[in-house]
């Protein structure tokens, strides 16, 4: 099945390497769309996140593009409901909600799908949502962990909403190496 996007996302890797900013394209050959993965700023070599981009398959018509990183935590069974209380809190406020769970493989995520256009691909209204993407992961990320290792809810929820509350104008700072944008 080849990805009729494909191109889209190199499109897409060219201007962020112009950028400076680390990318890598995997090949989804027959069985999966392409997906080009993106660095963020601030990772730590221990816990590196990487945005990941792809077209959605079957969705050609009105093309869906997703923005998704794994989180790289796994809650306890015990820390479930905990987690669960704070995602939701960080979906509500948040500007773009997309923090979720997936019980079976004990994943802690962060996704946002939109229907793009891509005659021509608005690299701007990408570039503005890749960076407040990484810069939600950037800040919440270290909540979300904390509440999954039994940090107290009430405090990550009041640090929550300090951290939703800052300006996120400067979002872009969070994408790439020493957060070139």
């Amino acid at each position: 099945m080849p990805d009729p996007y494909g191109g889209l996302l190199r499109e897409v890797q060219q201007a962020l390497d112009a950028a400076g900013i680390e990318t890598s394209i995997k090949s989804g050959g027959d069985v999966a769309p392409d997906q080009l993965y993106v660095a963020i700023a601030g990772e730590t070599p221990d816990a590196p996140r990487s945005l990941q981009l792809m077209f959605l398959p079957g969705m050609e018509e009105v093309p869906v593009l997703q923005q998704f990183v794994s989180l790289g935590i796994a809650p306890s069974k015990d820390a479930l409901a905990r987690v669960g209380e704070f995602l939701l809190a960080a979906n509500v406020f948040a500007p773009l909600g997309g923090f979720g769970f997936v019980r079976g493989d004990n994943l802690l995520y962060f996704r946002y799908n939109a229907a793009t256009s891509v005659d021509p691909l608005d690299l701007d209204e990408l570039s503005w949502t890749m960076a407040m993407v990484t810069y939600l992961v950037s800040h919440i990320a270290p909540l979300i962990e904390r509440v999954a290792t039994g940090a107290d809810l009430e405090q990550m929820l009041d640090e929550l909403t300090e951290v939703i509350a800052r300006d996120s104008a400067d979002a872009g700072r969070y994408l790439g190496p020493d957060g070139a944008s």
